[in-house]
């Protein structure tokens, strides 16, 4: 942990990291039970259910191992109530999403695409974070090089972030409207990100990967922001007042 930096200055960014996130899954499964819809992107969605079960299981620490102060349940806590409303978005996906496409592949197969999605997510994830090593920051028990899951999922998440605001703007422009979306589920997970960055940056785990992973999501996620508001103003909607 940066040694200038309190240790609850950093559990309060990880709070106001949740926040953020937690608010945006929260108005995603609100709107698709309200509007018939599903809000996240089904490849978005498969990364995240898979990221979050294998942290919020244990089958990862929930902490990094560069912060010494972090409090585990706090971590998991926000881990596990993620992973039960990416469940929720999950269902609103299975629920509605078929209808939501017309090739007839598609239609046919659509929950077994899911499915293969969300297998395919965990197997990625879980053998990335074994299977790939960055150099140790400064816990010598570990050994001079570490398994990247060791760091709570950086670079997965970090990857992830950059993927869902691109899914996310692509999902924008396929859609006429603001179906599934408001400005508020945008505003929170670019505050998410943000949050998530500086927990890295302040305990010692950002390197020139997660700066590059994290630059690029943050302009994808401010551009979805900004459309978001700007067509929430088309419509005559007041963004501010759509939650």
């Amino acid at each position: 942990m940066t040694p200038s930096v309190p240790n609850w200055v950093i559990s309060l960014i990880f709070v106001v990291e949740a926040i953020g996130w937690l608010t945006a899954y929260i108005l995603i499964v609100k709107h698709g039970f309200k509007e018939k819809t599903y809000g996240m992107p089904i490849i978005a969605l498969c990364g995240n259910i898979a990221w979050e079960f294998l942290y919020s299981a244990g089958v990862f620490p929930a902490c990094s191992v560069s912060w010494a102060g972090c409090p585990p349940w706090l971590m998991r806590g926000g881990n596990a109530g993620a992973f039960v409303l990416d469940v929720l978005i999950l269902y609103t996906i299975l629920r509605y999403g078929r209808s939501k496409f017309s090739q007839p592949f598609i239609v046919k197969n659509f929950y077994a695409i899911v499915i293969f999605g969300l297998l395919t997510a965990v197997g990625l994830i879980y053998f990335v974070e074994t299977e790939f090593f960055r150099v140790n920051p400064g816990v010598p028990e570990y050994g001079e090089y570490m398994p990247i899951g060791l760091f709570s999922g950086v670079y997965t998440g970090f990857g992830l972030g950059l993927e869902m605001g691109l899914l996310f703007i692509a999902m924008f422009f396929a859609r006429k409207g603001l179906e599934g979306q408001s400005f508020y589920i945008a505003l929170g997970m670019a505050v998410g990100n943000l949050m998530a960055y500086l927990l890295n940056v302040f305990t010692g785990t950002a390197n020139n990967t997660v700066h590059v992973l994290f630059v690029s999501g943050a302009i994808v996620n401010w551009l979805y922001v900004v459309l978001v508001y700007q067509r929430a103003k088309t419509m005559g909607l007041n963004p501010w007042k759509q939650f």
